[in-house]
């Protein structure tokens, strides 16, 4: 199923629920292709060609997301691509099919999501399970 925005759901739920930037989405598609993978955050600058600063909140917050980990025992902490669930990870194959297919479609869909008041209005409404 495709949504308003001309990608599939499962694309569109994720670029809402976790990747607000450009940033997120190149960091996220890096560790995804590069497997197992792990990358101390200067590593990731260098190879995104960004500022460490901006890597290190885009990490928190796909951490928190549970789309990457911290490497236990790594000093400075390293980080890899860990989705955990199948259709998370399933997700994160097609962004990247899209990011490399239809760029121009994901970043007017990144810009043209609704502000978070609204999405947190709405989801006070969506039906949850009780597991």
């Amino acid at each position: 199923m495709t949504t308003a925005n001309n990608l599939p759901q499962e694309v569109t739920t994720l670029l809402h629920r976790a990747l607000p930037s450009m940033v997120h989405i190149e960091l996220l598609l890096l560790l995804f292709r590069t497997g197992p993978r792990a990358w101390s955050t200067h590593e990731l600058a260098v190879e995104l060609r960004s500022s460490p600063d901006l890597v290190t909140a885009a990490m928190a917050d796909l951490e928190t997301s549970r789309l990457a980990e911290q490497e236990p025992g790594t000093t400075p902490p390293k980080h890899r691509f860990d989705a955990g669930e199948a259709t998370a990870i399933q997700a994160v194959a097609m962004l990247q099919t899209i990011y490399d297919r239809r760029p121009v479609t994901l970043i007017k869909a990144l810009y043209k999501r609704p502000p978070a008041s609204v999405t947190a209005f709405a989801d006070a409404f969506r039906l949850r399970s009780d597991s």
